[in-house]
């Protein structure tokens, strides 16, 4: 089952640099309405670029860490195995800090993103 993200990087990323290496994202599980995305960022300095959702959704890191943007707002920095909930309509970035972060994204509703 191939995944929408590269449809999803174009829109985000237009007019942005984009980063040597691209983030591995894949559907890891889905079962019972819920759907996770896990996304592994192979080194610091990579970005989950800013977007938005219309639903709330929770974003937990399985390894590594994060300075998490929302609303342009500097949030901090997050850290495996800890994670936080993303209000719908909140517009959400992610500055990848350590090499090997996994970040899994756990969205409820039956939301494929499939091609």
């Amino acid at each position: 089952m191939a995944l929408a993200f590269s449809n999803y990087l174009d829109d985000v990323l237009e007019g942005m640099a984009v980063h040597p290496i691209q983030p591995e994202r894949k559907l890891r599980w889905h079962a019972d309405g819920i759907t996770i995305y896990r996304t592994h960022f192979p080194v610091a300095g990579m970005i989950c670029p800013m977007h938005t959702h219309d639903y709330d959704h929770v974003s937990t890191f399985a390894a590594g860490g994060a300075r998490v943007w929302a609303d342009g707002v500097d949030m901090g920095i997050v850290r495996a195995p800890e994670g936080l909930l993303i209000k719908g309509g909140v517009a959400h970035r992610f500055d990848i800090i350590e090499d090997g972060t996994i970040l899994d994204c756990i969205h409820s509703g039956n939301r494929l993103e499939v091609e």
